[in-house]
């Protein structure tokens, strides 16, 4: 954090009492151009999806729920990938529905954002 932050930056503690996830899931990230995002999350995917054809489950966490509903949209539409998509511009039920069918499935790509949390 220091090599990119200018002097006197401040770290946030989000998890308060220490980690929050499980140590068996493996978490990942990757810095790239914002021009470049989603050609990387793309590629990141079927990446993914090809080296755990039956197995892969990828939860990708958007800052907002816009952001969400519009990856979900354009991956599903343009790229033909199965998607679920799980925010705050989602209705109750549908964001239920959403979460059984993702943690029942044995394969799954979910785009959310902070409503996850709760």
């Amino acid at each position: 954090v220091a090599r990119v932050c200018q002097p006197g930056y401040e770290v946030l503690d989000c998890t308060r009492l220490g980690p929050v996830t499980s140590e068996a899931v493996q978490q990942v990230y990757a810095f790239c151009p914002p021009l470049l995002l989603l050609t990387a999350l793309t590629n990141a995917l079927a990446e993914e999806a090809s080296a755990r054809p039956m197995t892969h489950k990828v939860i990708v966490f958007f800052p907002t729920a816009r952001f969400a509903a519009f990856a979900a949209e354009l991956f599903r539409e343009r790229l033909k990938m199965r998607i679920f998509e799980l925010h705050a511009r989602c209705d109750a039920a549908s964001r239920v529905s959403t979460q059984r069918d993702f943690r029942h499935c044995s394969t799954g790509i979910l785009f959310t954002s902070g409503v996850s949390e709760r």
